[in-house]
């Protein structure tokens, strides 16, 4: 995720697509790898990267996250990018974004984030379901989302 995750000191790759309601059950192979190096005592970079397949859909999309993170003291920056593409013989993607998020992590134990997701895309989203109801869950998922978010730690 996005912005907290950096906050804490560990970046955590996600599946691009778990929103769709139509594969969030699905079973994923996914290979994740990530590292983070403290350059000070208050500041470190991060990298995490995270490569999926959804095995039984046909036709499954491989689905790619790398992530970037950078974090000052209490503040902390993440750049995310994702592609989804048909199949690993296929170069070009069939969908790509750019997720960008800053993080304050608070006196009182908070964490505030401010960001977008699918700050920048190209390319087509593909359809993965055959409802109409999945479809217009494809199309939030795949769409410039602005957020503010409140965590607290108890």
């Amino acid at each position: 995720s996005l912005g907290p995750a950096a906050a804490v000191g560990m970046p955590q790759p996600t599946l691009p697509m778990a929103p769709l309601a139509s594969v969030a059950r699905e079973p994923a192979q996914t290979l994740t790898l990530g590292s983070e190096l403290s350059l000070s005592e208050q500041s470190r970079i991060g990298v995490a990267l995270a490569m999926s397949r959804l095995p039984r859909l046909e036709n499954s999309p491989d689905i790619g996250r790398v992530q970037f993170s950078l974090a000052y003291g209490d503040f902390s920056a993440d750049m995310a990018t994702q592609m989804i593409r048909k199949g690993m013989e296929s170069v070009s993607p069939w969908w790509s974004s750019m997720d960008l998020g800053v993080s304050w992590r608070t006196p009182w134990s908070g964490i505030i984030s401010v960001g977008a997701r699918n700050l920048f895309s190209s390319g087509d989203p593909p359809r993965l379901g055959n409802s109409p109801v999945a479809e217009a869950n494809e199309a939030d998922a795949f769409s410039r989302t602005p957020y503010v978010r409140y965590e607290q730690d108890f």
